[in-house]
């Protein structure tokens, strides 16, 4: 049985890790940027996507084996590899319909965000504390520290019951369905809305 402070101690370790990780993302933009200067409009969304995947993917893997403990999942199966192909076909469709470095853009946020929230956060927290508390501290960290520089009113309104419906969705139909529902999400407000 999870008490109270367990969730409380759980919820701070993850929240430690999403500062530290945002705190990266800044960094790591501002050093991919000079890196790649030289590729004009495109280098601050280039800079911006591999920035994510270091500070949302690797660097919280790397923190959670080495001081959280073994994650088991990071194992690559032929159901992976169909599911990324299942990504590559909707890349290319998508293509089709909206500017390709936005589609680019748009997954590696939606993956990134995904990954660290959905897949390292809310496995280590289920582990640890349930799922319901998982999925509701892994929305509140997704929907106002992910976020935070968006308004309050706007997170708690758009991104909290976002933050919510991706994880149920990651919970019983997988990593894979989170992210597409995430990428078509940000697409259609960008391009619809």
């Amino acid at each position: 049985m999870e008490t109270k402070l367990n969730i409380i101690s759980e919820f701070l370790k993850c929240l430690s890790i999403t500062i530290i990780s945002m705190l990266l993302l800044n960094f790591t933009v501002v050093i991919f940027a000079i890196i790649f200067n030289n590729l004009g409009d495109n280098a601050i969304i280039l800079s911006t996507d591999l920035a994510m995947i270091v500070s949302l993917i690797v660097f919280p893997l790397v923190i959670h084996a080495k001081f959280l403990g073994d994650l088991r999942f990071y194992h690559i199966t032929w159901k992976k590899i169909v599911d990324f192909n299942v990504i590559i076909i909707f890349f290319i469709l998508l293509c089709k319909f909206f500017p390709t470095i936005y589609v680019l853009h748009f997954l590696a946020v939606s993956i990134s965000e995904e990954t660290f929230s959905r897949e390292i956060q809310f496995k280590y927290l289920y582990e640890r504390i349930g799922k319901i508390n998982a999925i509701i501290i892994t929305s509140i960290i997704f929907a106002f520290i992910l976020h935070l520089n968006e308004k309050f009113i706007e997170n708690l309104i758009i991104r909290l019951p976002l933050g919510l419906a991706l994880c149920i969705i990651r919970n019983k139909l997988g990593l894979l369905k989170s992210i597409l529902g995430h990428w078509f999400y940000n697409l259609i407000i960008i391009f619809v809305v």
